[in-house]
């Protein structure tokens, strides 16, 4: 998306497959994610978007500092509801905008949203 203007907020929900228990060794979860993009973005303005999110939802959540290698060491972690974790927060980390040749700091969350099925 470089060619087009900037601020750039970018929401995907899709299907994501991965190896799991099931019968075929291959299990589907439905998944959000959220990039933002724009010279000033930050782990704040991602975090609003969560935390909007979930007011809407009327769930309680929590962020857990974690070391994310793809995200700036201390501008990362884990998202938790009810003592699991669903997704991740983080600002992408400098080489990750070099090695993609990107123009501006990205902010992102991604969440499982398998645990709303109960």
């Amino acid at each position: 998306n470089k060619h087009n203007d900037y601020p750039q907020r970018i929401f995907e929900l899709n299907t994501v497959f991965g190896s799991g228990n099931s019968e075929t060794g291959v299990v589907e979860r439905d998944n959000l994610c959220v990039v933002l993009t724009h010279p000033n973005v930050s782990f704040t303005e991602i975090k609003q978007i969560i935390d909007c999110l979930f007011k809407l939802l009327n769930v309680s959540y929590s962020l857990e500092e974690k070391e994310i290698p793809m995200c700036i060491s201390g501008r990362s972690g884990e998202i938790i509801v009810n003592g699991k974790k669903i997704g991740i927060i983080g600002e992408l980390h400098p080489q990750v905008l070099i090695n993609f040749n990107l123009d501006y700091p990205v902010a992102l969350m991604e969440i499982d949203l398998d645990w709303l099925k109960g």
